[in-house]
């Protein structure tokens, strides 16, 4: 809201990556144009790339863990997550793949050594999302990579309390999954500050991989993100509008 002011000021055209910013900016007689979102273009070519990669629901439940690409988020979400792997292990046959963010080796070093049994891996995060069956994601541009590759998943983030404390009147949207930005429905459970514990995550997790129905409508679901966004080219797009723009 007060960025916006700024923005008017000194900004001729907005090009934004969600079709709902427009509406925003315009109603604060911004000039705004949905140009497209670039990961829609890089994820098709993904999936166009590795055709016959495709996750199956079979006995053994595989699992992959986005906590997050900062020193702080790692700190604050694998306890919880592992935890609850713990516990998830004791039901279901599962393997967990967790991604390592670059740079923080040392970070996820006394994890690594804890649990062996664990992959932790730098391994494109892409072939991570698509093949399993379950996926437990940090609140980011993780959310959309899971719901463009029709991944079902679960939302979490913490913070320092008084962090959530001063940002918490600040933030007016009522969801941090893009999903549930999008279509305005809550079709991913997110867990947020005191929501995000074991036990809250375990009950979520079991119904995706036992409930064949939930899962599946999960899925459908999931699928609605590519018709809200279409599948133009965001980088092609931008560079017309530009050009247009400047009168070239």
């Amino acid at each position: 809201e007060k960025r916006v002011l700024k923005i008017k000021r000194n900004v001729d055209k907005m090009l934004v990556v969600f079709p709902f910013e427009v509406k925003f900016y315009k109603e604060r007689d911004v000039d705004a144009v949905y140009a497209g979102h670039p990961l829609v273009k890089k994820i098709r070519q993904f999936m166009n790339d590795n055709p016959g990669r495709k996750r199956t629901f079979g006995t053994e439940k595989i699992i992959a863990v986005l906590p997050g690409s900062r020193k702080d988020e790692i700190r604050l979400h694998m306890p919880v997550l592992l935890k609850t792997l713990e516990q998830l292990s004791r039901e279901f046959d599962i393997r967990v793949n967790s991604s390592t963010a670059p740079g923080l080796k040392d970070t996820f070093e006394e994890y690594r050594s804890r649990y062996k049994i664990y992959n932790f891996t730098s391994e494109n995060v892409y072939d991570l999302i698509l093949n399993s069956d379950l996926v437990f994601t940090k609140a980011g541009t993780s959310t959309m990579e899971c719901a463009l590759l029709g991944t079902p998943h679960i939302i979490f983030y913490r913070t320092y309390p008084l962090n959530y404390f001063l940002l918490k009147p600040i933030v007016k949207v009522k969801n941090l999954g893009i999903v549930n930005i999008l279509t305005g429905k809550n079709i991913v459970k997110e867990f947020v500050q005191n929501d995000f514990t074991p036990d809250k995550l375990l009950y979520e997790a079991r119904e995706i991989l036992i409930n064949a129905h939930y899962r599946n409508k999960m899925i459908n679901k999931l699928s609605s993100v590519w018709e809200i966004l279409g599948e133009s080219d965001a980088s092609y797009n931008a560079a017309k509008i530009i050009k247009e723009t400047a009168g070239l």
